[in-house]
């Protein structure tokens, strides 16, 4: 059963309420339940449904149901209470992008282009408003360096495009395989 008329999808990731949310190169859609009309996040689209951009390179789940979308402009994140997404231009240092997140602890790791980043859960927009998350912000961010991580040696350098936490095991994905690695962060 065709469940959404729009091509090439090029992300995709579930909601704990059952629902989908899909990437796309015209916008991020939210839907899928029966019944239920999809919603349609795009650049220039309403103020609540508004993403930086149209293209969607990657979506993950992250801590308490909060969706984060990568785009090639900017990186949102999609809080489960909220419909309104907060948009970040940066993460970890100028040109870093999202590439995958993870719930893990009490917060959310994510995989970025300058590398792994540890982020506890964000405050509300109205407590401060954040547009770039550096790693020397107030919010707790940390950039994670390779003993942090536990990196292995023929990883070391090449950051990682995919990541899985399951429970304290973290799977770390790049062009050079798939590895399992320890020292993951705990919470602050």
């Amino acid at each position: 059963t065709r469940a959404l008329d729009v091509a090439p999808i090029t992300a995709l990731v579930a909601a704990p309420d059952g629902s989908v949310w899909a990437g796309s190169h015209v916008g991020l859609f939210h839907g899928g339940r029966p019944g239920e009309a999809w919603l349609r996040y795009k650049e220039e689209g309403t103020a609540n449904l508004s993403l930086p951009d149209n293209v969607v390179d990657a979506l993950a789940r992250g801590t308490g149901g909060a969706i984060w979308v990568g785009t090639p402009s900017a990186t949102a994140v999609v809080e489960a209470d909220e419909a309104h997404p907060r948009e970040f231009s940066f993460l970890g240092r100028r040109g870093g992008v999202l590439l995958d997140a993870a719930p893990l602890g009490g917060g959310t790791l994510l995989a970025t282009s300058v590398g792994l980043m540890w982020l506890p859960a964000l405050a509300h927009e109205a407590e401060g408003g954040l547009r770039e998350i550096f790693s020397d912000e107030s919010v707790g961010a940390r950039l994670l360096g390779d003993a942090d991580a536990g990196t292995p040696e023929a990883l070391r350098g090449d950051a990682p495009t995919r990541l899985l936490a399951d429970g304290r095991t973290v799977w770390l994905a790049s062009r050079r395989g798939l590895w399992t690695v320890g020292g993951v962060p705990e919470a602050p």
